[in-house]
C-alpha cells in the first residue's frame, strides 16, 4: 500500500477581486460574509465524498459533528448551512456561473475563469 496525494485547490471566480482567504472558517460558517469584492457563497461536495471529510476536518478545522451541532444550532437563527453540490463538475460549473461562489476541486478541474485561494494536498490510498 502506498500513499499519494491528490492535490485540491479552492477556487472562487476570477470576478471577485481578492487576493487570499483569511477568514475561510468564519465563511464556510457564515460568520463572514464576503470574499474580495463579492457576496461569499461557499459549496461543499456531499457529505459521504472524501474530500468533504479532508477539507471540513484539516482546513476548516471541525469534525463532522461539530459540522452538524453547529448547523443544528444555527437553523434556528434562520442560517442555511452551505449549499451542498454532488459533483466536481457541478462545483465547477457552479463557481463559473455564480459570482462569489468557492469550492474546493481537484486541480484537474481548475479553469481559466477560476482564481486559486489555497492549495492543499489530501492523502490518497493506492492499493
Amino acid at each position: 500500500m502506498q500513499l499519494l496525494a491528490q492535490e485540491f485547490v479552492l477556487v472562487v471566480s476570477k470576478v471577485c477581486i481578492t487576493t487570499q482567504v483569511e477568514a475561510l472558517q468564519n465563511i464556510y460558517l457564515k460568520k463572514e460574509k464576503s470574499i474580495g469584492s463579492c457576496q461569499a457563497i461557499p459549496l461543499n461536495i456531499q457529505a459521504d465524498m472524501p474530500q468533504r471529510m479532508f477539507f471540513m476536518k484539516e482546513v476548516i478545522h471541525v469534525s463532522p459533528t461539530q459540522w452538524n451541532r453547529y448547523w443544528d444550532m444555527m437553523h434556528f437563527k434562520g442560517v442555511q448551512p452551505p449549499h451542498v453540490v454532488h459533483s466536481n463538475q457541478a462545483m465547477a460549473a457552479y463557481i463559473q456561473k455564480v459570482s462569489g461562489a468557492l469550492g474546493y476541486l481537484p486541480r484537474t478541474f481548475l479553469e481559466p475563469s477560476m482564481q486559486v485561494l489555497a492549495t492543499f494536498e489530501m492523502p490518497k490510498v493506492s492499493p
